[in-house]
């Protein structure tokens, strides 16, 4: 995109009476879309934007912010204090259980428990994780992502995520800005390995 539109961007919290769900649940899927498709079932975006839609979920609107450029969202960045990780991911079940249906849910229970062996590692709980980080394809480069780790390292002495250890773009971009990795979690899922990085950033 053209550097004029750059400067007309907003950052936004998600309203769900006014912004695109169908933008916000593809920027989120595609946050890493192999893990989503096995989290949110086989029609993946209806799941994320049936959750957009419930408090019940990781993405409540004081959580979410939004680039936005002309009405268009471009980027999304899910973050809350680390001390409420248990806390969300109960809720966000619940939430799931309800937009999914119940069966469906508890027939992903072993899925996860194995995603929580592989999630491991130290988390501060007087910092700040998060959850999901994504710009769109076409607006990358621009420091769109790098102005939300900004903002949210003004707000917390550390932040914690997780990136998919074969995304290979993500991790040098998270290493530019100041992240290091510090636990490496495998598990195997019906024939499939999967790989995430927990990464830290300390701001000092």
């Amino acid at each position: 995109m053209k550097a004029e539109k750059i400067k007309k961007i907003s950052f936004e919290s998600y309203n769900p009476e006014k912004h695109d769900k169908e933008a916000i649940a593809n920027l989120i899927f595609q946050s890493d879309p192999a893990l989503n498709s096995l989290v949110y079932g086989r029609q993946p975006l209806e799941t994320i934007k049936a959750l957009l839609e419930t408090p019940k979920s990781y993405f409540r609107s004081e959580y979410t912010r939004l680039d936005v450029i002309e009405d268009r969202v471009v980027g999304i960045i899910v973050a809350y204090p680390a001390a409420q990780i248990e806390e969300m991911d109960k809720l966000a079940g619940r939430g799931m259980m309800k937009t999914m249906g119940p069966v469906a849910f508890f027939g992903k229970i072993p899925l996860f428990m194995k995603m929580k062996k592989m999630m491991g590692g130290e988390i501060d709980g007087e910092g700040g994780y998060i959850h999901t980080i994504c710009i769109d394809e076409e607006m990358r480069g621009n420091k769109l992502g790098a102005k939300f780790i900004e903002m949210l390292s003004d707000e917390y002495n550390k932040l914690h995520l997780y990136v998919n250890a074969e995304n290979l773009a993500a991790v040098r971009f998270y290493r530019r800005n100041g992240f290091e990795p510090i636990y490496h979690g495998r598990m195997k899922y019906r024939g499939n390995e999967y790989e995430e990085i927990l990464m830290e950033k300390i701001n000092y």
